[in-house]
């Protein structure tokens, strides 16, 4: 085996069920592209494809991409403009799946989110939600 296989395996069985139950590891590359290809489109200023990847509910409370990119940049500024992104855990609350993210924002300040994804008809994910929450400052005295 090569080593990155053997890495990967690895990876599986110390982390198992760290995607959460009924979630494939398809499921979850999936929602990691979604993601990652909606911050692409935001940091693109491209509205339409960024609004292509929220869920039918959220395209609906906003009714078209300039409205839901306004939106984005002003509540979620550090996903809108992230300096780096870390995709931290998948998992499951309740009946949802939660991608967690650890952002960091221009301005350095950390940030934890909590994408919540919805897999529709046809097989694909969109995001239906985000709480984006301030990491507490570590002391550095």
């Amino acid at each position: 085996m090569k080593a990155p296989v053997l890495l990967a395996l690895l990876v599986v069985m110390v982390f198992g069920l760290a995607q959460g139950p009924g979630v494939t590891a398809r499921d979850a590359q999936a929602i990691r592209a979604v993601i990652e290809g909606q911050i692409a489109a935001f940091k693109a200023d491209d509205a339409e494809r960024a609004f292509a990847y929220a869920s039918p509910g959220i395209r609906e409370r906003f009714g078209d991409a300039q409205n839901f990119v306004r939106m984005v940049r002003e509540s979620y500024a550090p996903l809108y403009r992230p300096l780096q992104v870390e995709f931290l855990r998948l998992t499951r609350v309740e009946r949802t799946v939660v991608q967690v993210l650890g952002v960091t924002a221009l301005d350095g300040q950390k940030y934890v989110a909590y994408c919540f994804m919805q897999k529709q008809p046809s097989g694909e994910w969109r995001i239906s939600g985000v709480v984006l929450e301030p990491t507490a400052p570590t002391d550095t005295a």
